[in-house]
């Protein structure tokens, strides 16, 4: 006489598993991606300079919802290597019913929680510089819309606050996510990054994404 509630800041912990068109639909993004990369070298010369000047060859960052490091490394004009350590959430409620008296029950919510680092690596392809430029719009510290091809490593929990009751679920090991993204960072460097995919790790798939807050560190050769 129990019902298990589970919930997981980080998306992976959603509690379904995607069928196996979505491990399909995640090879053929990765794919599609591969000739955006390709491209990625080439200049536009209606631009009338080169693209190489739109930002800075790397930024850092630092995220307070979604905490983590972050390091972002341009690779071309229009792709760059954006790599994070963060700590990952996870926990379980459960409300287990309890006879007291006879033909009397009652029931407490009882919960457990842990976190654990994870490292992420992964590529992004930028494909609205030149319209945000266009439209006078800001592209420092690569503000842009992107697509991108990513893997992550969770560890196991660093600490665990566990009731017997709740036990946590496990949630190290490799995912591989494929994500449409847009990041941002505005005045005094305030940073919002929203990104949305899907996903593929140790219990299948799963609808895959980041939602970040945080501070860009100021880069004096940023531009635009």
């Amino acid at each position: 006489m129990s019902c298990t509630v589970y919930w997981r800041v980080n998306l992976i912990g959603y509690a379904f598993i995607l069928s196996q068109t979505m491990k399909k639909t995640i090879l053929l993004l990765s794919l599609g991606l591969m000739p955006l990369l390709g491209n990625a070298q080439e200049t536009n010369p209606s631009l009338g300079y080169a693209p190489a000047s739109y930002t800075v060859p790397f930024v850092w960052r630092v995220t307070f919802l979604g905490f983590g490091l972050h390091n972002e490394i341009r690779l071309s004009p229009k792709l760059t290597v954006a790599s994070a350590i963060k700590f990952t959430f996870n926990g379980s409620a459960e409300r287990p019913a309890t006879i007291t008296a006879p033909g009397s029950v009652s029931s407490n919510i009882v919960t457990s929680i842990g976190f654990a680092p994870s490292l992420e690596t992964g590529i992004r392809y930028f494909y609205n510089f030149e319209r945000r430029l266009g439209k006078q719009k800001s592209i420092r510290y690569n503000s842009g819309n992107y697509l991108s091809v990513r893997a992550r490593y969770i560890m196991p929990y660093l600490r665990e606050w566990e009731d017997s009751r709740a036990p946590l679920p496990s949630i190290d090991g490799v995912y591989v996510d494929a994500l449409w993204g847009f990041q941002r960072t505005y005045r005094r460097n305030f940073y919002l990054n929203l990104s949305l995919g899907v996903g593929v790790g140790r219990d299948g798939g799963y609808p895959a994404g980041d939602f970040l807050l945080g501070y860009t560190f100021p880069n004096r050769k940023a531009a635009q």
